[in-house]
């Protein structure tokens, strides 16, 4: 089976390890992967995020690369303070409501 006739007809048995991977990657949009082996995790650690992920009808592997994905998009709380500490001496450090009051009050 070409690669090209592998995507369009879908994930299967058929598909070659490299078939599979970049069907998938075309699925999400990434254009590479790579592997992350976590070594050490307490045996009732894993059998909650095992029972999680077959409760969520997803394969351990798919549960964890949805929540290291949601994690890696929100920023680290140093880097949210910071943030707010910049946009609060951005506007003169106000709070929305006066904010607000001060821009209705322009001309």
């Amino acid at each position: 089976m070409r690669l090209i006739e592998a995507i369009r007809a879908g994930p299967s048995q058929q598909m070659t390890h490299r078939q599979r991977r970049c069907y998938y990657a075309g699925m999400t949009g990434v254009s590479a992967t790579k592997a992350l082996t976590v070594r050490d995790i307490p045996t009732a650690v894993l059998d909650e995020i095992s029972g999680r992920a077959a409760r969520s009808g997803r394969s351990l592997q798919e549960y964890v690369r949805g929540h290291l994905v949601e994690w890696a998009s929100r920023p680290e709380p140093d880097d949210w303070a910071a943030q707010v500490r910049a946009r609060k001496a951005a506007t003169g450090g106000g709070r929305l409501g006066d904010l607000a009051l001060r821009d209705a009050e322009l001309p």
